[in-house]
């Protein structure tokens, strides 16, 4: 990124702080980054909660993608109306949920992320909003199992999810859970107003394979992943099949797909 293009986000991020504080440590984090433990920042977003971060990580960035960028926001269709039933899958640490979680404060939330670390993170980031916003620690696949959490010696959040090979040898493995498992953790036959779908590539397994869950999921948004072959208009076409009403919304480097039905409900 630019100088110009990174001093522009720091300026357009400082407006969310609720504090001065919270201002400084953020300038510090993106001018001058550095491994440490978790720092606060104070979000207006949130009520002047705070959302915690890791020095040294990508964490920063998501402030801007959430809060600016409206990344975890839902699609326009059903925006403004009351959503009871969010789940977010591949939560990161939170920053989304969080935000979704303040919107909505009659809503049930779920974070699903595979990172431990992250996952963590993600808990004390909602713990403001109590027991109806929870976040589980597992990867969203289309078969359960046990899966290999792969960092491929990148820092924090970067990784993806894989299954356990045979040459896997002290590795860290995380439950895999369907999308339809997922689901119940909420209460049997439970419809979900909104599903944000971020999970590393693992999109086209969950759209193309067994995807009963589907109807049970009013809207959703699917974060595209450039790294995979599976495009933006290749995930229209298969929510399409599924029975939504699918467009694109094209944002390099990012760009989602989102689906409604029933918005009318």
């Amino acid at each position: 990124m630019s100088m110009p293009g990174r001093l522009g986000r720091i300026a357009r991020t400082l407006r969310l702080f609720s504090d001065w504080r919270s201002r400084a440590r953020y300038v510090r984090l993106r001018l001058r980054p550095a491994e440490g433990p978790p720092v606060p920042l104070r979000l207006r977003p949130l009520g002047g909660a705070p959302l915690w971060v890791r020095p040294g990580t990508s964490d920063v960035e998501v402030i801007f993608e959430d809060y600016v960028g409206g990344f975890h926001e839902p699609p326009e269709e059903v925006r403004g109306r009351r959503l009871d039933c969010i789940v977010e899958l591949g939560t990161n640490i939170g920053a989304g949920l969080a935000a979704l979680a303040a919107s909505n404060p009659d809503a049930t939330l779920l974070g699903v992320e595979a990172d431990p670390d992250n996952a963590g993170l993600a808990r004390r980031n909602v713990s403001e909003f109590g027991e109806r916003c929870r976040v589980l620690t597992a990867a969203v696949w289309h078969e359960p199992g046990e899966l290999v959490v792969d960092r491929g010696g990148a820092k924090a959040t970067g990784f993806v999810v894989r299954p356990v090979g045979e040459l896997d040898r002290d590795v860290t493995t995380v439950p895999a859970r369907t999308v339809g498992q997922l689901l119940d953790e909420l209460g049997p036959g439970r419809v979900v107003d909104y599903l944000y779908l971020d999970v590393e590539g693992a999109h086209a397994g969950l759209l193309t394979g067994d995807a009963d869950w589907a109807t049970r999921v009013r809207s959703i948004k699917v974060s595209a992943h450039h790294a995979t072959s599976y495009s933006e208009a290749d995930c229209a076409r298969d929510l399409e099949r599924l029975g939504f009403t699918a467009r694109v919304i094209p944002l390099e480097p990012t760009g989602w797909t989102v689906g409604v039905r029933d918005v009318a409900a």
